[in-house]
């Protein structure tokens, strides 16, 4: 599953075993009391609570701000086209994870630069907040979901734009159906969860040893989490 093979499994562990014996061997004298170098690591794979409780600060920071800002938050996804889901004869994918990752950011990237983004920045004086996931299909191939942050009255117009544009063959060629945008969420706290649900799966779950999905940034160089400068 996820293209992540037995061998990929013990090579990840063994490596990830040894980084954390090395660093956990590195320690800070504070005078009184001696500490590891991992309880200053904010690694996702080294020390995953840290990384996860830095993560869960920043996301519900932005929520916030956004708030503030009186901008509504609005869930997409979006999914790759068929050519990067196309395998050669020994059924490997002729594009890597990693560049259906960066072919996704692209794509994005250029979606947001569209005149209704550009108009909105003039408008309220400040750059588009989002966050963007990426999680792996069964196969290992990619698909992004992002949470963009939105003033009320511009929701349906980017709703518009978002379908015409990832339906566009010349841009990126996807069927409607492989994609998805909402914004009905009835309080912060809900928008919250939603994001955070797709967030949590991409951490190992030691109550869940059916969950590879972590193996699968490791080992294809994806970040699990990406968040707008703007703060």
């Amino acid at each position: 599953m996820y293209g992540i093979s037995t061998y990929d499994i013990q090579t990840i562990d063994t490596k990830l075993e040894l980084q954390r014996k090395y660093i956990c061997s590195r320690f800070f004298d504070f005078g009184e009391e001696t500490k590891s170098a991992i309880e200053f690591t904010y690694s996702a794979n080294l020390n995953p609570k840290k990384y996860f409780a830095e993560m869960n600060n920043r996301i519900n920071s932005i929520f916030q701000y956004s708030k503030n800002l009186g901008l509504m938050p609005v869930f997409c996804t979006i999914t790759a086209p068929s050519k990067y889901h196309q395998t050669d004869k020994n059924r490997k994918l002729i594009y890597s994870p990693n560049e259906t990752a960066k072919a996704l950011t692209q794509i994005f990237n250029k979606f947001t630069n569209l005149q209704v983004f550009q108009r909105m920045k003039r408008e309220t004086k400040h750059g588009l907040i989002y966050f963007r996931v990426y999680e792996p299909h069964k196969s290992g191939v990619p698909h992004c979901h992002i949470m963009l942050f939105l003033p009320k009255n511009y929701i349906l117009e980017v709703k518009n734009k978002f379908f015409e544009y990832f339906t566009n063959a010349e841009k990126w060629g996807n069927n409607k159906k492989s994609l998805d945008f909402r914004y009905t969420f009835y309080n912060v706290n809900g928008a919250i969860s939603y994001i955070m649900k797709y967030v949590t799966k991409t951490f190992k779950n030691e109550n869940d040893t059916t969950n590879k999905a972590w193996y699968w940034y490791i080992k294809n160089r994806i970040r699990r989490f990406l968040t707008s400068k703007r703060l």
